[in-house]
């Protein structure tokens, strides 16, 4: 088990350790990995889905077809499965259910929508210096046009005021300085229905950017002097159903008794 603080870091440790900094200790530090959830085994083979049929149109400027792009996903649903072992399914969501819901959120969003991106970047790599930690990142998508596209899945719509709130759309910005849009592209997962969601904003301002930054240098030099307290236990991420480390951190044994 590692103590040794990472050199590198992500968006995704850096989101971690503003909810808990203990969880990012227990998963970062400690190395103390738990089961992924369901929903991010749908959401990497939604991806690769998606790349798939984006490299292909980048080199012959024709989409794949709906079909290649689902049996793309569902290579890579499988794949994740076998290689993960063990995986939190959400009891209304178990494996089948979420695999079906998972393609056919893909496929529709492939029908309605692949079509009109033009990509020229795909899955591209950036790194950024914030405090003491180099941060690396992946941007989904970047188009001729000079949008930015960020994908999503899920199983409800994300509220409007998402795409200005988002940190992380800023950071991919900054790290592609002549973005002309950003957006967010959100394949749904519902069970009686199909839709999928795209939110748009024009780039950050200078006020957003400067804001960004100081919230990210922050945060690294909070993780990297090690200050790992426990969140508000009344935070809703606080408890069994969303932590794999709240039965070391927070369950306690002993029943409460009542006056």
């Amino acid at each position: 088990m590692s103590e040794e603080k990472p050199k590198h870091i992500s968006y995704t440790q850096m989101n971690m350790y503003r909810k808990c900094p203990r969880q990012w200790e227990y998963r970062y530090i400690k190395g103390l990995k738990r089961p992924p959830g369901g929903a991010m085994i749908v959401g990497g083979a939604s991806h690769e889905g998606i790349e798939e049929d984006m490299r292909e149109k980048r080199k012959t400027g024709r989409n794949l077809r709906s079909s290649q792009v689902v049996d793309a996903f569902l290579a890579s649903f499988d794949r994740k499965v076998d290689t993960e072992g063990e995986i939190v399914w959400d009891e209304k969501e178990p494996e089948p259910v979420a695999k079906d819901r998972g393609a056919a959120a893909l496929e529709y969003y492939h029908r309605q929508r692949a079509f009109e991106l033009d990509p020229i970047l795909i899955e591209q790599k950036f790194e950024m210096t914030f405090g003491e930690y180099t941060v690396r990142g992946v941007i989904d998508l970047g188009e001729t046009d000079g949008s930015l596209v960020d994908f999503k899945t899920g199983s409800r719509k994300r509220p409007a005021s998402i795409i200005h709130q988002d940190q992380q759309l800023i950071l991919y910005q900054m790290a592609k300085p002549d973005t002309t849009e950003i957006r967010m592209e959100v394949m749904l997962r519902y069970k009686t229905k199909e839709d999928f969601q795209v939110l748009a904003r024009k780039p950050a301002t200078q006020t957003e950017i400067k804001i960004v930054k100081e919230d990210l240098i922050d945060t690294t030099n909070a993780m990297k002097r090690g200050r790992c307290f426990r969140t508000d236990p009344t935070n809703w991420w606080c408890s069994e159903k969303w932590c794999g480390y709240y039965d070391r951190c927070r369950k306690f044994k002993g029943k409460s008794k009542s006056k």
